[in-house]
């Protein structure tokens, strides 16, 4: 196994190649500049990771849904093209603006569904997120204030009497109409917002109706490959959710070799840092790795690690030595474990990233509060390079499970205490409290990452049955992370 970058250039010129052999299930037209192009860099990333082939007008395959910027649209023959596609069955999200130069383009577009842009009501900035697959898990959705509401159709985002966000649907297929500002709330140069992303994805599975493939449609006996498999039957009447992209398990061996080591960034002493540790170590070493912890940056390291490192690496490296992430991963560990408990560079984070791609595994571990939400942001720092995120302010209860094997063997549910939610537009939700993730996993090239709550390892002794099952779970989780290993010396 090897962090080499040509290694992990040469893995994406290969998934590309791959992509470029399948069949397109997204046309995706939007400018190539401004802030509507930022949904080709950004938003196209999305959407390939959440399982669509990613095409264009100039793609020959038809699509299952597409996704269009009306200024895209450059004369009526691209407006009957769309139209065209979706006679024929495709979804279709038109991400609106508010600009006199493209209300043309757009009244073609929402016309044959019976909807209209109108002037705005009475009201104020404020978005309220309402309940709907499309909006299941968009938490703290950032929306500029819109002068325009949308008549004739169902609600997803509403400021006061107006409805700027919505959907619809008629005969054979769907629309979600969304706001620019809801999609690209920044400005050209910056990152989309995890929530905003998530919206926008969900929407366009909304739309092409992606379904998971059921589980009685499977070979009989069959072992389900990973947690693709986490929506369970619904009750009849019950409105679809978003496919959740099934995740594959590598052969075994496939994933290249590793030392038997768990590396753990997780040095905090407050906030029930030691009592997570401990049960870390506890459950790192109940897989046979050997958990040693990631010296914390401006600290010198053990006289062992200094040896090691002086008789591997002459002279020692001082700039590995202010990165103690990087610095760990040179050894090629088996699993790394990184809290919420300092602050990342950003070389780290893109070690951290290239090390999953490679076959690694990593379990990240977000918690904060009100007084350390720093932390927080500092780790979600982290988590966008697997598009992902953590906020506070999930509430406490009885979780339920998601219907993989991952958690085949975990017994009953018990209530855990309220902390971190789980966000982003990669990944599949596996326990939720309420409508709220509090662990994620995610298979990102040949390596695999898991988002997980640590609040419940650190529960007070009345609470003692939530610990013991959250660690039932976590040892359930660090089994797939590292499935399919070699373990060398």
């Amino acid at each position: 196994m090897s962090l080499s970058f040509p290694g992990v250039v040469t893995a994406a010129v290969a998934l590309l190649a791959a992509l470029a052999q399948s069949e397109v299930s997204l046309w995706l037209i939007v400018p190539d500049s401004g802030r509507p192009g930022v949904l080709r860099a950004q938003g196209a990333s999305a959407l390939q990771d959440a399982g669509f082939d990613v095409g264009s007008l100039r793609t020959g395959t038809a699509p299952r849904v597409l996704v269009v910027y009306p200024r895209a649209l450059a004369d009526d023959a691209a407006v009957g093209t769309v139209l065209e596609m979706v006679r024929e069955g495709a979804g279709l999200v038109v991400v609106y603006t508010l600009s006199a130069d493209v209300a043309q383009r757009q009244n073609e577009l929402l016309e044959p569904w019976g909807v209209e842009l109108v002037p705005a009501q009475r009201g104020t900035g404020q978005t309220d997120v309402r309940p709907h697959p499309i909006t299941r898990g968009v938490e703290k959705l950032f929306a500029w204030r819109m002068a325009a509401s949308l008549r004739g159709v169902e609600a997803l985002l509403v400021q006061g009497d107006n409805i700027i966000a919505g959907a619809v649907e008629g005969g054979a297929g769907r629309l979600v109409v969304l706001p620019l500002d809801a999609v690209v709330p920044g400005q050209e140069s910056d990152a989309i917002p995890l929530p905003n992303l998530r919206l926008l994805v969900q929407a366009a599975q909304w739309a092409a109706r992606f379904k998971e493939q059921p589980a009685a449609g499977r070979q009989a006996g069959a072992d389900p490959q990973g947690p693709g498999d986490v929506q369970q039957a619904r009750p009849e009447g019950e409105v679809e959710e978003p496919l959740q992209p099934e995740l594959t398990v590598p052969s075994p061996g496939s994933r290249g070799k590793f030392s038997a080591v768990a590396m753990l960034d997780i040095a905090a002493a407050d906030e029930g840092w030691p009592a997570i540790r401990e049960a870390v170590v506890k459950l790192v070493s109940a897989l046979g790795l050997k958990p040693q912890q990631v010296p914390q940056p401006g600290k010198p390291p053990s006289q062992a690690q200094a040896a090691a490192e002086k008789s591997e690496r002459e002279p020692p490296n001082e700039e590995l030595a202010r990165l103690p992430l990087l610095r760990a991963l040179q050894d090629d560990p088996a699993l790394v474990v990184v809290g919420s408990c300092r602050d990342f560079a950003d070389a780290e984070e893109v070690a951290l990233a290239a090390y999953v791609e490679s076959g690694g595994a990593a379990l990240l571990l977000p918690r904060g509060t009100d007084k350390t939400n720093r932390r927080l942001v500092e780790l979600n720092g982290v988590l966008a390079k697997f598009g992902m995120g953590a906020l506070l302010g999930r509430p406490g209860g009885l979780p339920t499970l998601g219907a993989s094997r991952i958690l085949a063997d975990v017994p009953a549910p018990k209530e855990l205490p309220p902390g971190a939610i789980i966000i982003g537009h990669r990944g599949l939700d596996l326990v939720r409290v309420g409508d709220k993730s509090a662990l994620r996993v995610l298979q990102s090239e040949a390596g695999r990452v898991a988002v997980a709550d640590p609040v419940p390892l650190a529960v007070s002794k009345p609470e003692k049955a939530a610990s013991e099952w959250w660690q039932s779970v976590l040892q359930a989780i660090l089994r797939w992370l590292v499935e399919g290993m070699e373990f060398g010396q």
